[in-house]
């Protein structure tokens, strides 16, 4: 006699069917997607392993790694890069099925090492292809709401070389409403955000052959970025460096606690020109120190822009609304040729307000006039307050400078003077005030001081006392050593005409200088009287 299955019995095989079935098709569709997820990735991208969550839309890849080799594809860089784990969260499974894209909540990169081998120092625009097309194929494949990298790392040498061109430590990047540009190839980062936050713990750049660059905490969040602890730091020492240069060069040494700007917008043109605007600038606890020996031989004389020419000459194009400095300390040392002792000069408790710093033609022309708002501690000393007006509209690089210089020993602008020109002066300077205009062929203008008890040593060239101007020299002084300047020697002429193979600063010291020369040497004459614009002036030897 048959068994007869019971009602509850029937209905367990029926739920036993069900769950068969849909394991079936559960693991059906596992597998399926297992097979058409990594294709996402690209063939380029090799894993370790894969789990995959259908209920909560999450997949991700064990210990994924990139590799593309230029010996293999003839490219013209290598990218090594391998991560913890690539997670993606929030997909759609019919999306994944019926559609060659795939729509993604997140996509998250945890402990990115990202190496790039360039065989030049700069990335060429073929090697700027070959990553931009690598990195916009990834995305056009997923679109992703919010991108993560996490704790990642970034590494790029030259090929052959051990030294590294860039690195960047812990760096974090969150970013929602990514979309991909397609408007070129050398974009090497061919990604947007509508918001964005990047974070880097530690940078290094290499500066060229001569200098490297390090920075703490970058944090850019949308229009507001800041940076901690930079240092441009020369590579080698200064007796290296000059002897590693067969000609006369600046070395500089640059620190800076922190750098911030809000409201910062950058774009390419269509040329691929950066254009960066900021509203607000701040610059704090600057530290510039500057050292030329000028005993290498000079090079081949070229004519060098003034201050307003360098800022139009600049590879891109910048506006800054207010540019401020805080706290600052800049010193200049140079060792002369004719008195080998170094000259040196430095102003402590630097401020400074910068308004309407820009290159933009469209920005010069509502407004060409930038300024520059400075005040210091000459020599730790003085108190020196100064304006500089630049005109970037000017063909002729014009400009202004006026300025006061409070009270302080004479003698401690002797570190400065008597390298430079020969001169030792001693007494007290009561107060200074001048006030030149130039462009680059010449400043002219005014220079009055304040002084008492000056008196003078003059020098030749081989340091030795000129004991008679000396004498004649503090004879005349002596007799305008008062408030009452009946015969003009507390007045200096400022006329100076540039060196046209020098900058902006060196004008600014010369033109001052020889208003210096007027008042504290009775028999100083200023030989660019003589001097014509019918020939440029070099300086060859100083």
């Amino acid at each position: 006699m048959p068994k007869i299955i019971s009602f509850n019995a029937k209905r367990i095989l029926i739920i036993l069917g069900i769950l068969v079935l849909l394991s079936g098709i559960a693991f059906l569709v596992e597998a399926i997607a297992k097979r058409e997820l990594p294709k996402l990735l690209g063939e380029q991208v090799t894993y370790e392993s894969v789990t995959l969550s259908i209920l909560n839309g999450e997949i991700t890849f064990t210990k994924p790694r990139v590799q593309v080799d230029s010996a293999e594809n003839h490219a013209n860089l290598n990218i090594r890069s391998e991560a913890r784990q690539i997670s993606i969260h929030g997909f759609s499974l019919w999306n994944l099925l019926l559609s060659q894209k795939i729509k993604v909540k997140k996509l998250n990169i945890d402990s990115l090492l990202l190496g790039i081998v360039l065989p030049t120092l700069q990335a060429s625009k073929t090697e700027k292809k070959e990553i931009n097309l690598f990195v916009r194929d990834l995305f056009n494949r997923i679109e992703v709401e919010h991108f993560e990298i996490s704790s990642g790392t970034l590494v790029v040498q030259k090929k052959g070389s051990y030294d590294t061109l860039l690195a960047m430590k812990k760096i974090h990047l969150s970013a929602f409403g990514v979309f991909v540009d397609t408007s070129t190839v050398h974009n090497i980062f061919p990604l947007d955000f509508d918001q964005s936050e990047t974070k880097v713990s530690k940078l290094y750049v290499k500066a060229g052959e001569d200098y490297t660059l390090s920075a703490d905490n970058l944090h850019i969040l949308d229009t507001s970025f800041s940076i901690e602890n930079i240092h441009l730091k020369p590579v080698d020492s200064r007796s290296s460096f000059v002897q590693k240069h067969p000609y006369e060069k600046v070395r500089v040494e640059l620190l800076a606690q922190k750098l911030s700007a809000e409201k910062l917008l950058w774009d390419f043109m269509e040329d691929r020109t950066l254009k960066v605007r900021a509203e607000s600038t701040l610059l704090e606890a600057l530290q510039i120190n500057v050292f030329k020996d000028k005993t290498p031989p000079a090079p081949q004389p070229e004519t060098k822009p003034l201050l307003a020419g360098l800022l139009r000459d600049l590879p891109f194009i910048f506006t800054l609304d207010t540019l401020r400095l805080r706290n600052s300390y800049i010193q200049y040392e140079q060792l002369p040729v004719v008195f080998p002792r170094a000259g040196k000069l430095y102003f402590d408790k630097v401020y400074m307000s910068g308004y309407h710093l820009t290159n933009d033609p469209e920005e010069i022309q509502k407004e060409p006039i930038t300024i520059l708002d400075i005040q210091s501690d000459f020599m730790g000393k003085g108190a020196l307050k100064t304006t500089i007006l630049l005109d970037m509209g000017s063909n002729r690089q014009e400009f202004s400078v006026s300025g006061t210089l409070g009270a302080m020993p004479i003698t401690f602008i002797n570190q400065t003077l008597a390298p430079l020109t020969g001169v030792e002066a001693s007494g007290q300077l009561h107060g200074m005030a001048f006030d030149f205009r130039g462009d680059e062929y010449s400043a002219k203008g005014k220079m009055i001081m304040e002084y008492s008890d000056l008196k003078v040593k003059v020098y030749d060239q081989n340091r030795d006392k000129v004991w008679l101007k000396s004498i004649f020299g503090n004879m005349i002084l002596n007799s305008n050593n008062h408030p009452d300047d009946t015969m003009g020697y507390q007045e200096g002429e400022i006329y100076f005409v540039r060196y046209q193979n020098k900058g902006f600063f060196n004008m600014l010291w010369n033109s001052l200088r020889v208003a210096l020369m007027d008042v504290t040497m009775p028999f100083y004459t200023n030989p660019d009287y003589s001097t014509t614009t019918a020939a440029p002036k070099y300086l060859l030897d100083d």
